[in-house]
């Protein structure tokens, strides 16, 4: 399907075909923490029902990931298992050469679209070329994973609903045979070759000197041709043009938004948050400091990996990376009892080196994670936290 993807297998299962649910979450945990962005998670697998499993692929997604997952092999309700009766990730049926649901297939709302999954030529494990035709909703997944990563191919910055989305607008209607109380959509991998025109790309870059900032918004794209770059800066002014220079009445934290617009009124919005500081001032006087460094893909824990008890109230952070990297800051939440990870319950992503978080949580075990979308360097980190 993406024969230009990168992949990274994530070994959850024994030789049997079984495993722990803990061990999945684990790997999706993992993931989480180490994952570089576009990606996409196919799980070819199932469970019993696990809210523990459900919150880990919640939070897989919340990170920025599109996960896809197999709807069951069981014949039965697709929402009486984990994960695929999670909402946030595509949960997919599989279907015949003619078109119909699999016999084994797994049904009902919970399915969100069908893609090929009987007899399916497949690589094997007994050699390095060996193969083998297989059946199964775990050949049907892929099979969507792929189509998200082509379709992040062409959007690198389309977020998981987004994806989501695209693959349900241009998925074939009505063709296939007793769905049986699913919805009646067959993938479509490659929304070009559905008459579709695409949405733009929204990307630009900002360039600060003291109150002055350049916007560049030259990486925006559209399969057709951009019409028209609208900003607003996040002080209540606005303008126009791929490129244009703003000042700022007073320093503070600024979200500046670029719309772009295709010839077809087609719209695509990108967002990146502005921390201008007077020389040699702290952005927040509050805050307690801490430093470190990161390499490219990187990631750091503050004030480590165990994380910090807060009560509940309202958490700041505000994050200055080097000069030409792309340092992202999140704030991951303990959640669990018998079965814990660590889920983001807020971030900070945009295509810069600031970035800056303010979130009211309730108490329990927290920690801040820095990471490196691209670039190395040394860092800043302003954090204020409840006690």
């Amino acid at each position: 399907m993406a024969k230009g993807a990168t992949i990274h297998a994530l070994r959850v299962l024994g030789c049997g075909g079984s495993g722990s649910t803990s061990g999945i979450i684990a790997s999706l945990d993992w993931l989480v923490a180490n994952h570089q962005s576009p990606a996409v998670a196919n799980m070819s697998l199932g469970a019993g029902s696990s809210e523990a499993l459900d919150i880990a692929v919640r939070n897989a997604v919340a990170a920025g990931i599109s996960v896809v997952v197999a709807a069951g092999n069981d014949n039965r309700d697709a929402c009486l298992g984990s994960p695929n009766r999670v909402a946030e990730a595509v949960t997919v049926g599989a279907t015949t050469i003619s078109d119909s649901r699999s016999s084994f297939s797994n049904r009902g709302s919970c399915v969100d679209l069908f893609a090929p999954g009987s007899d399916i030529r497949s690589a094997w494990y007994t050699g390095d070329s060996a193969v083998a035709n297989l059946s199964g909703t775990s050949m049907a997944s892929p099979h969507v994973a792929g189509a998200a990563a082509i379709l992040l191919g062409d959007d690198p910055g389309a977020s998981p609903a987004e994806i989501f989305q695209q693959l349900l607008d241009v998925a074939s209607t009505g063709k296939v045979s007793n769905v049986a109380g699913s919805p009646n959509l067959l993938l479509q991998a490659v929304p070009g070759e559905a008459g579709g025109d695409r949405l733009p790309v929204a990307s630009f870059e900002v360039n600060c000197s003291d109150l002055s900032c350049d916007f560049d918004a030259a990486a925006s794209s559209d399969d057709v041709a951009i019409s028209s770059y609208a900003w607003q800066f996040g002080d209540g002014t606005s303008g126009n043009g791929v490129t244009i220079s703003h000042s700022y009445a007073d320093y503070g934290t600024y979200t500046a938004t670029l719309t772009v617009t295709d010839s077809a009124a087609q719209s695509r919005q990108q967002q990146s948050s502005l921390v201008l500081e007077a020389p040699n001032s702290s952005p927040c006087p509050e805050c307690a400091q801490s430093s470190g460094s990161l390499q490219s893909g990187g990631t750091d824990y503050q004030p480590g990996s165990n994380g910090f008890d807060a009560s509940g109230g309202n958490f700041v952070a505000y994050l200055e990376g080097a000069e030409g990297t792309d340092f992202d800051i999140y704030l991951e939440k303990l959640t669990g009892f018998l079965f814990q990870s660590w889920g983001v319950v807020a971030r900070a992503e945009t295509e810069s080196s600031i970035e800056s978080i303010s979130y009211n949580g309730s108490a329990g075990r927290y920690r801040w994670r820095v990471k490196s979308f691209n670039g190395a360097g040394e860092y800043l980190l302003y954090t204020n936290s409840p006690n």
